[in-house]
């Protein structure tokens, strides 16, 4: 392309003023000349600059046509030759090279890339000059299963970051069309695990985090099927909060042996579970109190949640408890079924059974299985009813051994139905502002 007699830009007509020739000679034809030169060398190179990229473009050179050079580059961007990749590696880091490779990272670029392997969580790319996240395009990071092996997926390329051009797995909600198991094991592992069989390969390690994983499916909630959060191996499991969720949600643990799978409490969450929103069973497991401040609970029914608790224990470890065994609040309810038992372990508690603002305790029905145990438990009161809430105590029996302390509180336009039943205590319960006790 550069004549052996090339001159500066000042010379040349229909010339750019500042290109660079990475030293080369002077690129420009004279104009100024009397007598012009052509030089067959420089002709001969741009011609050659020409066949490489209509070859480039897979196009066949014909003499008496004048578009091949048009075609080609048609052809290139059609065929997105330069702007595809495998991304090779994973399953969360992953390797690309282009062709021609990748110079920077540069806003507004935008790729074609098929994942070789399907990731297990956030992605990163390197395509030759760095990684970079590769992020939903509500700026999330991706989830397990959105970066699928063998599919094109768009990205761009934007302050730092790609960005997948459209919504993936975890964006998109899909119907249950069956129960969904998550297993769980204190062996387990929340970041590697899947919940799909009881190994401590497969299983979660903690119910908060089979939760997570699991809601973040993206997943109709179903007014027919569950989300079963299955305890795989007896042992001591840490507090989850549950919800908000529009279908059911049931953790099970052995209902035969109720005390082989506890929920505990931690610092940051002083309820065992904590109901929030959201239609919730649980079967077989006991509720341990190890917080003595104040709201603390072994399970919490609020914000509208249903809450169904079947063949369950309630232990307190510490006394000075201001919480309660069970508590009901903003608009939920409570259901009691099979054996309950509550050991307070000569520890005192505020309350036993606890219900605020609008909310039930009922029992399951028909009634002829329900039974609470109550032994060896120091309360404020057995039960306190308020904000116009109703406690009905549909039981077959309700058995209480050296229980201290008043047997209900009811206030505030609430009401009490013991529906025959001496509740436990030994002190008289107590009626205010509005409330009623039906014996």
């Amino acid at each position: 392309m550069f004549p052996d007699s090339g001159v500066p830009p000042s010379d040349a007509k229909n010339s750019l003023p500042d290109v660079t020739t990475n030293n080369c000679d002077e690129l420009w034809y004279s104009t100024s000349r009397c007598e012009p030169r052509f030089d067959p060398a420089a002709a001969n190179a741009m011609l050659a600059e020409d066949m490489n990229l209509i070859m480039r473009g897979e196009v066949v050179y014909q003499c008496d046509k004048l578009d091949k050079i048009e075609r080609a580059v048609r052809y290139i961007d059609q065929r997105g030759m330069a702007r595809g990749a495998i991304a090779y590696g994973g399953p969360t880091a992953y390797t690309m090279t282009l062709d021609p490779v990748m110079t920077r990272h540069n806003n507004y670029m935008t790729l074609v890339v098929i994942p070789a392997t399907t990731n297990t969580g956030p992605v990163t790319l390197d395509g030759g000059v760095g990684a970079a996240y590769v992020l939903r395009w509500d700026g999330q990071h991706l989830v397990a299963g959105d970066w699928i092996a063998g599919v094109p997926f768009i990205i761009s390329f934007y302050s730092g970051y790609w960005y997948v051009m459209r919504a993936v797995s975890s964006q998109i909600l899909k119907p249950m069309t069956g129960n969904i198991d998550g297993w769980i094991r204190t062996d387990g592992n929340d970041s590697t695990g899947d919940g799909t069989a009881n190994t401590p390969q497969k299983a979660f390690r903690t119910i908060q985090g089979a939760w997570n994983a699991i809601n973040a499916r993206a997943m109709l909630p179903s007014t027919v099927f569950s989300i079963n959060l299955r305890l795989g191996i007896p042992g001591t499991y840490e507090p989850a909060t549950i919800g908000p969720h529009g279908g059911q949600v049931v953790l099970w643990g052995d209902s035969n042996a109720p005390q082989n799978y506890v929920i505990t409490q931690s610092a940051a969450l002083k309820a065992g579970i904590f109901a929030n929103g959201v239609k919730f069973q649980a079967n077989g497991v006991t509720f341990e109190i190890t917080y003595a401040p104040a709201y603390s609970y072994g399970i919490a029914s609020v914000n509208g949640s249903s809450v169904n608790v079947s063949n369950c224990n309630f232990t307190c470890q510490v006394t000075g408890v201001v919480g309660a065994f069970i508590i009901s609040s903003y608009g939920s309810s409570v259901t009691l079924g099979g054996q309950i038992l509550m050991r307070g372990n000569g520890n005192y508690l505020a309350n036993c059974i606890q219900l605020d603002r609008n909310s039930q305790l009922n029992g399951a029905y028909p009634p002829s299985g329900n039974v609470i145990d109550i032994t060896n438990t120091n309360f404020g009161t057995f039960i306190h009813c308020g904000g116009v809430s109703v406690a009905q105590f549909e039981l077959a029996n309700l058995w209480s051994t050296n229980c201290v302390g008043s047997k209900y509180d009811v206030v505030e336009n609430s009401i009490i139905k013991a529906l025959g039943f001496q509740l436990p205590g030994n002190g008289p319960g107590t009626s205010a502002t509005g409330g009623q006790f039906i014996p």
